[in-house]
């Protein structure tokens, strides 16, 4: 019975940070957003994704921007912050597990001479917050310091011989916007400590600014 009870309470949890989290989020013209939740170092990661797949761009790239995410449940996931970020990116940057989503429906096509592939642009986020939702800690893009990002472009292609995946980074980090905005680092922001306080602005640490 205390199991029943136990799943009961971390399902409304889960719930309720989805409803909280699906109200304040919202994306770039010509994005959709996305929700999805991973799994990482043993712990399930929620992520809002915002996504433009446009197969008939000049350059048939994927565009991905994280605009918030958080570990749920008060999980231990060991990793620190930029870490978590820079592995969502990783994760869902890759346009086979976009595709597993049904996010995007591209495939990625074959490795050739002439540099075939399908590119994934991603903008990391540098300046954020976070607030408390149920005890756990949702980070999204602070409010007040403009749109800071850090963009690459990288190239996915599956090598005919072996069937494995090559990626390549062939632009960036390129930094958009003015770093100088934001200069404190988390470590000297407080986690809140109330449900639904929302902490001071923060960097996390990127390719941009390592």
């Amino acid at each position: 019975m205390k199991k029943i009870i136990l799943s009961a309470l971390l399902f409304v949890m889960l719930i309720s940070m989805n409803v909280d989290k699906a109200e304040a989020t919202t994306c770039p013209t010509g994005y959709v957003l996305n929700t999805q939740t991973v799994f990482m170092n043993g712990c399930s990661v929620q992520v809002d994704l915002c996504v433009k797949c446009d197969p008939t761009s000049p350059t048939n790239d994927y565009d991905l921007k994280i605009m918030g995410f958080g570990v749920l449940n008060n999980c231990n996931i060991g990793l620190t912050t930029p870490q978590i970020l820079s592995n969502l990116n990783t994760i869902c940057g890759n346009p086979a597990w976009l595709k597993s989503r049904a996010i995007c429906s591209a495939g990625i096509p074959d490795c050739d001479q002439y540099g075939a592939g399908l590119g994934v642009n991603i903008a990391t986020i540098i300046c954020w917050e976070k607030t408390n939702v149920n005890g756990n800690m949702w980070y999204t893009p602070c409010s007040t310091t403009g749109d800071i990002y850090c963009l690459e472009r990288f190239l996915s292609c599956i090598d005919p011989n072996t069937g494995i995946r090559q990626v390549t980074r062939v632009q960036g980090p390129s930094l958009s916007g003015q770093i100088g905005n934001c200069t404190t680092p988390e470590s000297q922001v407080p986690d809140p400590s109330t449900n639904g306080q929302t902490s001071a602005c923060f960097y996390l640490n990127t390719p941009c600014n390592p």
